[in-house]
């Protein structure tokens, strides 16, 4: 990490929230980034301290809750003493309030580590501790907002040197107290240095877990002795139980016979009533084919009769239609003879009106006459006025026949042009829309190209990765499989070393028998030659072997109790008697020779064992670290594996979404081609429209130009009209007088001849009508008698129709009573059915009863077709059936449950004894796991112990400026258990207890033993708070050089007063209080000093 030679930090502050940006660069891989606030001692609001690798100091007055900080740190990692935090009970840790704020419910604390190069032992790249504690006493803690236990937090921390109560947290006080320490509590310091720590909590839960077997082994013991006495009890009853199945099961036979005599007695009956059941359903199908052939003939006379009964309503209704007819012809015949009444009456009116109207007309035409002769001398000169008048008005009505059909040409071609700009419009706006969507369909496919070729890019490196990776999944597990291998030819060689250990025992044990078998053999040879060599009294005796008698020298007979009978032999008396003897050799010398043999055999064997047994602890350690390295790679393989499961899902992924851009690509082309059609379609249809409008436009200039031609040739022959009409004018004056008299006459006689015209034409069809009228009458009243004339033959129909429905229904009725007659006899007959099946029923509810009784009574499942007929008669079995019963009664009571208890309890107690054997090889098991460990947690901290003892003198010499300083164990054979006492000799001083230095003197060898111990085994962070505050200005610079030498290796946050401590900060937090009990962070900012040029 680049050191600066100032410390340089700025910050901004907003609201309560302090966001620190530090100038040093990290070189380390776990540190503290964050540490969040809220509710925590004199912090109410949230608050953040961001921090950065290197040195992060905090200052600030007294009281204003600098420490705060460091317990926040300790509390928020498990810290359970409230003593610690500076608190009488846990609660104490929750704000609880000023004049100006109320208390809070809980504190909550959240921590989080950079944790990039995996240093703790998740998989997250940032990990967020929290805890969280209400005033009800509830705690919660969690890892990333998941919760979990304060165990898991340790768990995740244990043996990084980081936690509430490890070396790397020194609070104020704690510099000195640490010397203070019993030399049993200063031990604890170098086992979570050492890291064995974790090894002394496996070896407590294996200890836990010995000890549970044990007690197990014990339970068991009770258990199975208990079962012992229940199987010798139950052993008594199992014979009666045994005498009593046997019994009971050839009762089960006998009843089994009876209920197969008993079943086919039944069944013989039953398949008598099928007989009769067969025959009946045969009667009764004969039944149904006679009811079927009458329901037919039934059928057939009712759909006769509904013909019929359909016939006679169509009859009634032509009836009731003529009626209806005949009154609505009599109808019609009154109106109309009505209407010839009045139409006679009105001819007559008529007939006068004409005789009075022609009188009037003639003496009109006298007076009209005269008029018209006075007229006539007018008339040829106001003619030839008129008939030049008519033609130059012919002249200028063509004139303007030319000008609207002109302006008709004109008024279409506008249509035309306009019908044409529409067109125009249409096709440029079209092709506007198809440019558009022209562009965006190319601009599209651009896009979708882009995206195929990024597709396929990306397929292209994962196919790459994926193909590294599967190669490296390949590599790691042939080197598995190989590590496995190579683990179970070791496991191989263990057991058959210790098989050849249990041998080689079972030897050597049988080895020691029979030498202390020969070596007794041997005194008692010795002892027995001594006694009987004592005696010189010989007899004669007579030996009498059963086989050829070799190498025997020595023969021991007992004659204690022995019986001899007399016998005569040679005319001498002879004593014999059967008596046992043993026969012995006494070769001593041989004896000795291999008893010496067994010896040096027995001590060979011994030899064999010791080194098979050291050859299996070294294929134990041998074992456990192959199993550590399978670990450490099954745990990269399924990494691996995990990664490639993953591409592959990526893979897979992108081929569905590259084959979804390759449809929609294609998509976007066939658009493009279409659009590209169209738009060329349109660009012609456009073009061609183009042309018929210039066209057009041409034509209609052509028509205005006739327009306005045709309109100068018009104002000319207006003029000449105008003039021929002034004259006519001047003449028309003169007649008009004349022309009034005439007109008025004309029309009175007009008016008459009128009203003589309408009088004539309403006479007419007056006529006419009274001539239809007669005509119509006359028709109507031949309808009439048509009508009546047809009344006697639907009568007769009707006649006939009923007496066809009556004799119909007879047939019916005869029919129905028939049908009525042989349903009757079948439903006897399946009445009769009906109670053979009941009979059925019973004998089959009879051999259910027999069934049910063996199963209820003897819990058999019984099924005839699997026994046999007996021979003997079924009174013959009931009387062996009593027998048997009489003799199980004489039996008493008998525990049949015996049996199954006594099975039960074997297989029990051989369980339990399997058990027990599993018990005693984990008990075992768990003892050499014991010893392993406290073998690796020996050595691990006899080996951190001398290197943290030689750091230890180097640092307190640093610090001291000479002297020498030792760490000693109490007691060195029992060394994880060994208390540790530091002495030390500061320079001019004798050895002596750290105890007996000044406070200064032990905060310097508190910080030598620190800083030696982060030289040994560094932790990534260290939090101090005011263990400077003892030291003089030298010591401080000491100090801060050690930290300054340690900060590239691990993060330290330091509290303190001291301004040479300030000075070596790469960022500064001031804690201030504006607000009586609540603490506010103040960032500063130092400007940077140029570095000096080397």
């Amino acid at each position: 990490m680049r050191r600066l030679p100032q410390a340089a930090a700025y910050g901004l502050i907003n609201g309560t929230e302090s966001h620190v940006c530090a100038l040093a660069v990290n070189e380390t891989g776990m540190y503290l980034k964050n540490l969040e606030l809220f509710g925590f001692k004199s912090f109410p609001l949230k608050t953040t301290l961001k921090f950065d690798s290197g040195i992060t100091v905090i200052v600030g007055p007294n009281g204003c809750g600098k420490s705060n900080v460091f317990d926040a740190i300790k509390w928020a990692l498990g810290e359970q003493s409230p003593k610690s935090l500076r608190g009488s009970k846990m609660e104490d840790v929750i704000f609880n309030g000023t004049a100006a704020h109320p208390p809070l419910n809980y504190a909550e604390v959240t921590l989080i580590f950079s944790n990039e190069d995996k240093y703790l032992s998740i998989d997250y790249k940032e990990v967020a501790i929290t805890r969280r504690l209400y005033r009800s006493g509830e705690s919660q803690y969690f890892i990333n907002r998941n919760m979990c236990r304060l165990r898991d937090i340790q768990d995740l921390f244990l043996g990084t040197g980081v936690g509430e109560s490890s070396y790397s947290f020194i609070e104020q006080g704690r510099v000195e107290a640490l010397l203070s320490y019993k030399p049993e509590e200063k031990r604890l310091i170098f086992d979570e240095a050492s890291g064995i720590i974790k090894y002394k909590d496996k070896k407590r839960e294996t200890l836990r877990k010995l000890k549970d077997t044990e007690d197990n082994i014990l339970r068991l013991d009770d258990i199975i002795q208990e079962v012992q006495r229940q199987i010798r009890y139950l052993e008594r009853q199992v014979d009666k139980a045994k005498k009593y199945s046997q019994v009971q099961e050839e009762l089960i036979g006998v009843e089994k016979k009876i209920a197969v005599l008993k079943i086919g007695d039944t069944e013989n009956r039953v398949n008598k009533f099928l007989e009769e059941i067969n025959r009946l359903k045969e009667k009764e199908g004969q039944k149904k084919a006679e009811i079927s052939q009458k329901a037919s003939r039934k059928e057939e006379i009712d759909l006769k009769i509904k013909e019929v009964q359909q016939s006679l309503e169509n009859v009634n209704l032509e009836v009731i239609s003529a009626n209806s007819r005949i009154e609505s012809y009599n109808k019609h015949i009154e109106i109309d003879t009505q209407r010839i009444d009045e139409i006679t009456r009105r001819l007559k009116v008529l007939e006068d009106s004409l005789s009075a109207a022609s009188q009037r007309a003639a003496l009109h035409k006298e007076r009209l006459e005269k008029e018209k002769t006075s007229l006539s001398s007018f008339d040829s000169h106001v003619e030839a006025l008129h008939t030049e008048l008519g033609g130059l008005k012919e002249a200028l009505q063509v004139k303007i026949n030319q000008i609207g059909e002109a302006k008709k040409n004109i008024a279409a071609e506008k249509d035309n042009i306009l019908s044409l700009e529409e067109q125009k419009t249409v096709f440029n706006n079209s092709l506007i829309e198809i440019g558009a969507h022209l562009k965006n369909l190319l601009a599209r496919k651009k896009r979708l190209s882009l995206d195929e070729a990024r597709i396929n890019s990306y397929l292209a490196e994962q196919s790459e990765k994926y193909n590294l990776i599967n190669g490296e999944v390949e590599g790691l597990r042939k080197e598995f499989d190989s590590l496995k291998e190579k683990k179970g030819i070791l496991r191989a060689q263990l057991k058959e070393t210790e098989s050849q250990i249990e041998q080689l025992g079972q030897k050597a044990v049988e080895t020691e028998k029979t030498i202390v078998e020969l070596n007794s053999y041997l005194e008692f040879l010795k002892d027995l030659k001594i006694k009987y060599e004592e005696f010189h009294l010989k007899k004669k005796v007579t030996i009498v072997f059963d086989e050829e008698p070799k190498n025997i020298n020595k023969l021991i007979a007992s004659l204690r109790g022995v019986e001899f009978h007399r016998t005569e032999e040679a005319g001498m008396s002879k004593y014999k008697a059967d008596v046992e003897a043993k026969i012995i050799s006494l070769p001593e010398e041989e004896l000795e020779r291999r008893i010496s043999a067994l010896t040096k055999e027995l001590e060979k064997t011994r030899e064999y064992v010791k080194n098979n047994k050291e050859k299996r602890e070294q294929l134990n350690k041998e074992i456990d670290e192959e199993a550590d390295v399978l670990s450490e790679k099954d745990k990269i393989l399924r990494g691996r594996l995990q990664e490639k499961e993953t591409i592959e899902e990526a893979i897979e992924r992108f081929n569905e979404e590259r084959s979804l851009l390759e449809d929609e690509l294609s998509q976007c082309r066939r658009g493009t081609e279409e659009a590209q059609a169209k738009k060329a379609s349109y660009e012609n249809e456009a073009s061609s429209v183009e042309n018929k409008l210039s066209d057009a436009t041409a034509r209609l200039n052509n028509y205005q130009e006739s327009i306005s031609s045709f309109n100068k040739e018009i104002s000319s022959l207006e003029v000449e009209i105008a003039k021929k009409e002034a004259q006519i004018k001047a003449s028309a004056e003169q007649k008009g007088a004349l022309l009034t008299r005439i007109s008025l006459l004309e029309e009175e006689e007009n008016s008459i001849l009128n009203s003589l015209a309408a009088m004539e034409d309403e006479k007419k069809e007056i006529v006419k009508r009274k001539a239809l009228l007669e005509h119509e009458l006359i028709s109507l009243r031949e309808s009439v008698d048509k009508e009546k004339d047809k009344a006697p033959s639907f009568n007769g129909q009707k006649d006939s129709l009923s007496r066809e429905l009556n004799s119909l229904e007879q047939n019916a009725a005869d029919v129905s009573e028939e049908l009525k007659n042989l349903e009757g006899g079948l439903e006897a007959l399946r009445s009769d059915i009906y109670t053979k099946k009941l009979d059925i029923q019973k004998l089959d509810f009879e051999k259910s009863k027999i069934v049910d009784y063996l199963k209820q009574v003897y819990n058999i499942a019984f099924a005839i077709e699997k026994e046999e007929v007996p021979a003997e008669p079924i009174d013959v079995l009931n009387e062996k059936k009593e027998k048997l019963k009489n003799k199980m009664d004489s039996m008493g009571e008998v525990n049949l449950v015996a049996i199954n208890e006594f099975q039960e309890l074997k297989e029990r107690y051989d369980f339990l004894i399997t058990q027990k054997g599993d018990l005693t090889a984990s008990k075992d098991s768990l003892k050499k796991a014991i010893q392993k460990i406290n073998r690796t947690s020996k050595d691990i901290f006899l080996d951190t112990f001398n290197k943290i003892e030689e750091e230890f003198k180097k640092y307190f010499r640093f610090l001291f400026g000479g002297g020498r300083a030792q760490l000693v164990l109490l007691d060195k054979d029992n060394v994880l258990d060994s208390g540790v006492e530091i002495e030390v000799q500061p320079p001019g001083k004798k050895l002596q207890s750290a105890l007996l230095l000044s406070g200064g003197e032990k905060a310097l060898t508190a910080i030598a033993l620190i800083f030696s111990i982060f030289k040994v085994r560094p932790s990534p962070l260290c939090v101090l708070d005011e263990i400077d505050a003892p030291l003089d200005e030298a010591n401080v610079d000491r100090f801060n050089q050690l930290l300054v030498e340690f900060s590239p290796a691990a993060q330290f946050i330091t509290i303190t007063h001291n301004k040479k401590t300030m000075s070596k900060a790469d960022v500064l937090y001031g804690v201030t209080m504006e607000e009586k009990g609540i603490s506010k962070l103040v960032s500063v900012r130092f400007a940077e000093k140029e570095m000096a040029p080397h």
